[in-house]
């Protein structure tokens, strides 16, 4: 196979062999930053998926600290301490709306997931987690209204009791413990994409250098390639030149090698011969003329 590639290619036009090597190298440099392209997308999705996952994080810190504030609110509340009756509405009206953030964000991330054939579980328990916790916010809201119709009470221990199960229980589960763990878990999935995200970055690093290094390697041979193979065919013409130059028409210009050259090298061998028999018969020319001139001298003394 590869001496019928030689043999194919030995007789192939100097010009087709030109086009093929740079042909070849168009290829690889398309192929090469088609890969580039395809890693530095995916690189791409997993920066996308990093930056909704520190969204999540946040937002899962938010609705935390805001849960600590209501549920801070309510103790003053209870215990006669100065309090702004309205915050407590306002703290689980925020709590609610940061659930709906919460929900838009875990839609967005399940589809990246799916549209980078990521096959994982945490939607689902997210989600779990989100309507466990918008239950509870739901419910918050007749203890705090009851909380502002009361006022203060004098056991405020037991009246924090009764709705504590409000704040941290929900379904059998503890909403404090379960929110903790999807702050963990938003954390890890963050490391993680941030990690894969540079791993492709890394890869389009090494990608773009091998490719820079694959090309310019590829460049020189053909360089070095073609320099020797231009070189007999060239000196040949100039030393044919230099020789018709002189006058000697003799001279033949080689006609194998390179299609180009070898028909270029026949046209100039056929002028040559031309111009050759071209002198041969004005020498003739000139000698019968010499003759001519000399027998008529000879006549007329």
């Amino acid at each position: 196979m590869a001496a019928l590639f030689m043999e194919i290619w030995v007789q192939r036009p100097f010009s087709a062999r030109l086009t093929v090597a740079f042909a070849l190298m168009a290829a690889l440099a398309l192929a090469q930053g088609g890969l580039a392209a395809w890693i530095a997308n995916r690189a791409e999705d997993q920066v996308l998926r990093g930056r909704v996952a520190g969204d999540l994080q946040s937002t899962f810190w938010e609705l935390s600290a805001t849960k600590q504030r209501l549920r801070a609110w309510s103790l003053r509340a209870l215990m006669g301490a100065p309090h702004a009756p309205g915050d407590g509405e306002m703290l689980r009206l925020r709590m609610s709306d940061a659930i709906v953030r919460l929900q838009d964000l875990s839609a967005r991330a399940e589809q990246m997931d799916r549209a980078m054939g990521i096959q994982s579980g945490e939607s689902a328990q997210r989600d779990d987690a989100l309507k466990l916790l918008s239950q509870s916010v739901v419910a918050l809201r007749e203890p705090i209204a009851d909380i502002n119709r009361r006022g203060p009470t004098q056991d405020a221990l037991t009246a924090w009791a009764a709705i504590e199960s409000v704040f941290d229980k929900g379904a059998g589960r503890d909403l404090r413990e379960m929110l903790n763990e999807r702050i963990r878990t938003e954390a890890d999935i963050l490391k993680r994409t941030r990690q894969v995200a540079d791993l492709y970055l890394m890869r389009v690093k090494v990608l773009s250098w091998s490719a820079a290094g694959t090309l310019g390697l590829m460049a020189i041979v053909l360089a070095f390639y073609f320099t020797r193979a231009l070189r007999r065919p060239l000196s040949a013409m100039s030393e044919g030149a230099r020789a018709f130059e002189q006058g000697r028409l003799d001279h033949r210009m080689p006609e194998g090698g390179f299609l180009e050259f070898s028909r270029l090298g026949v046209s100039i061998n056929r002028m040559a011969a031309e111009l050759s028999a071209r002198r041969e018969q004005e020498a003739e020319l000139r000698a019968g003329l010499e003759v001519q001139v000399a027998t008529r001298t000879k006549e007329l003394e």
